[in-house]
């Protein structure tokens, strides 16, 4: 049995329009995902089985590839919801990834508390803010782009994010009805806010290359000249205000 989706025909349509004017951003984001892949393997090979903080790190930043890839398909395929979904799941994880490498005896305290009451105890939307303040790994002045891990993290993805985690009747309008004709879409569409796409997609390359950071800050894995390249062109094609400054990666 082919389990094919309910839409096909309609994804692989939004697909080659989407396409046609966001192609070299696509692209890159392609290169993008493939470089976090390659950093998974490099870090996995030096991570010990004993070692309970390099498991978590590798563990999220693994997740993430996974939802970063299943994100990206469902936003070529026209549904921007669900991508920006996981993508609120990647931001919390990069969030964690982060706090842990600053604070390791948070990970044991993640790890022996129930979620409620960590949560309660270490509030997430604090947690960039102590890097902010006082991070040494992730220490804001390496990254010349960057003011606040909190504002480019927790407010520009995560929060975010959450709008379309939750049933907000504002956003679920702007997704189904085209705004110029109001026309009602019930099947996946491409958008026809062409800005709104490409934002878009440039938050997934945003959450992509933070995931890497997060892998070469506290991995440290070898990088190839190409890899460097990579992360620097795509670079290119954020917003300056999100961009995250080659000069913070090993060079190693």
């Amino acid at each position: 049995m082919q389990f094919d989706g309910l839409f096909k025909d309609v994804e692989q349509e939004n697909a080659a329009e989407l396409n046609k004017y966001l192609s070299a951003e696509l692209g890159h984001q392609l290169v993008l995902l493939d470089t976090l892949d390659d950093y998974l393997n490099k870090s996995n090979s030096g991570v010990s089985t004993n070692n309970s903080l390099q498991i978590t790190i590798l563990n999220l930043m693994a997740q993430n590839l996974l939802l970063l890839n299943n994100s990206y398909l469902l936003f070529t395929q026209g549904y921007l919801r669900s991508a920006a979904v996981l993508l609120r799941t990647v931001s919390e994880q990069l969030i964690l990834g982060m706090f842990f490498c600053e604070n390791p005896e948070k990970e044991e305290e993640y790890k022996s508390t129930p979620h409620q009451d960590f949560f309660r105890n270490n509030r997430i939307e604090k947690m960039l803010k102590q890097i902010d303040d006082n991070g040494k790994i992730f220490k804001i002045e390496n990254f010349s782009k960057f003011k606040f891990w909190n504002k480019h993290i927790f407010q520009n993805l995560f929060e975010e994010m959450s709008h379309f985690s939750h049933v907000d009747l504002e956003v679920i309008n702007s997704l189904m009805l085209d705004p110029t004709t109001g026309k009602f879409h019930k099947t996946p569409w491409v958008h026809e806010d062409k800005v709104l796409l490409r934002i878009f997609l440039r938050k997934i390359m945003v959450c992509t290359i933070f995931s890497i950071l997060v892998l070469d800050k506290f991995f440290e894995p070898e990088q190839s000249a190409d890899q460097i390249d990579a992360i620097k062109v795509a670079t290119g094609y954020i917003n300056g205000s999100l961009n995250v400054a080659p000069t913070g990666f090993s060079t190693s």
